[in-house]
């Protein structure tokens, strides 16, 4: 199974901070990389509008030291709203208890601001790709289970169902090998001359009783003689008409049975 390229997409970026400068510095080192689009909110309240909008952002970059809502309410707040979406710290705020409370809450970076520019945003980069490869990734391989899992629950209902057939198809076999055991024996121990014969009134079988009756073997008459020769003549073109009749109307194979004559719509049975 190949799996697609999960960076061939550009990584659209949510950068959140309250100073306009910075924002307009880190949008501009950060789209000088190729695939990497970014939109600016000057505080976490504006950001989250953007988000309730629809907006769709493959990370969130966001300062620490912000008035009203900082860096790690605004963290929580997306851990509650919209789960595992990638969230980097990005602040000049290096506290080690700030660092703590925001992995404590699921940050997936925490990235601090230094002196040069170029340095401090050639590794926001590096951490911003890698952090939506690997979210990208998990989505891949959570979308591929699930249809795996769902072909492996289809390919168990078919199991199971063709488990049944052949269950049934084999209860149907049995049926009718213990239908032919003894219908064979009904019809080759019976006292009453019978035969069978196909739709075109070749005689296919006679029995024991039937071939004394007529004074011909079985060979003489299987497959090589009409059952309508048997017949009185008077009687014969009635019969023959009872059994063209027989496939429109199954009825018909009642008012024969008076007869000596049973006609079923595959093969005709008669007797004395």
């Amino acid at each position: 199974m190949e799996f697609p390229q999960v960076l061939d997409s550009p990584i659209s970026v949510l950068y959140v901070d309250d100073e306009p400068t910075l924002l307009e510095i880190g949008k501009i080192y950060l789209e000088q990389e190729e695939g990497i689009c970014v939109t600016t909110a000057d505080n976490p309240e504006g950001a989250i509008r953007l988000l309730a909008r629809g907006g769709e952002y493959d990370v969130i970059v966001s300062d620490y030291q912000m008035p009203g809502m900082d860096g790690i309410l605004f963290l929580k707040y997306i851990r509650r709203t919209y789960g595992n979406l990638p969230f980097l710290i990005f602040t000049g705020e290096g506290r080690e208890e700030v660092v703590i409370e925001a992995l404590n809450n699921g940050v997936d970076y925490y990235v601090e601001k230094a002196k040069v520019p170029e340095l401090q945003f050639v590794d926001l980069v590096h951490k911003i790709r890698h952090v939506v490869s690997r979210c990208r990734t998990e989505k891949v391989l959570r979308s591929t289970y699930d249809k795996l899992q769902s072909s492996s629950d289809e390919l168990a209902v078919y199991s199971e169902e063709l488990n049944i057939r052949e269950e049934n198809m084999d209860a149907m076999q049995e049926a009718l090998r213990e239908s032919e055991q003894t219908y064979e024996a009904i019809f080759a121990h019976t006292r009453s001359p019978t035969a069978i014969f196909e739709e075109d009134m070749t005689i296919s079988l006679v029995n024991t009783a039937f071939a004394e009756l007529t004074g011909f073997t079985r060979a003489e008459m299987e497959g090589r003689m009409r059952w309508s020769n048997f017949v009185h003549p008077d009687d014969r073109s009635l019969m023959e008409e009872y059994y063209r009749a027989r496939r429109l109307d199954r009825r018909v194979c009642r008012n024969t049975m008076s007869s000596g004559l049973w006609v079923s719509p595959e093969r005709c049975v008669i007797f004395t």
